[in-house]
């Protein structure tokens, strides 16, 4: 796949950063909306203001957390974006609750710009 319109969800502002300066990595045009709060992100799809083609999603926020996030956006009629959780967690049990909820993928958050590109190259190239 080769998405240029992605909204990603985080509350941390420094994993917003480093996500964004993983996209320009890629060298290629990718729209990137970041938002901090999940209820404001699918108030935002409700309204069709952001129309993203892939939505990159933390799962551990304050207010609605990306569990919640996930439960919502999957009651949306005609929903279909991809919704890929990138969470620090690489326990087994989260991983197993979050797909319980429905998303499309599961990513670890890595260390490294460098593993941060390897790990979202199928999503951009």
């Amino acid at each position: 796949m080769r998405y240029q319109n992605v909204l990603h969800i985080d509350d941390d502002q420094d994993d917003l950063e480093i996500f964004s300066i993983t996209l320009e990595e890629f060298k290629s045009k990718i729209n990137c909306i970041s938002l901090n709060c999940a209820a404001t992100a699918l108030k935002k799809l409700v309204e069709r203001e952001v129309r993203p083609e892939v939505i990159f999603l933390d799962l551990n926020m304050p207010g609605m957390n990306g569990f919640e996030f996930l439960k919502e956006v999957k009651k949306l009629p005609d929903f279909n974006i991809p919704v890929v959780v990138l969470s620090t967690s690489s326990q087994s049990d989260m991983i197993e609750a979050a797909k319980k909820v429905g998303p499309d993928d599961y990513l670890t958050k890595p260390n490294s710009i460098s593993k941060f590109v390897q790990l979202l190259t199928p999503y951009f190239t």
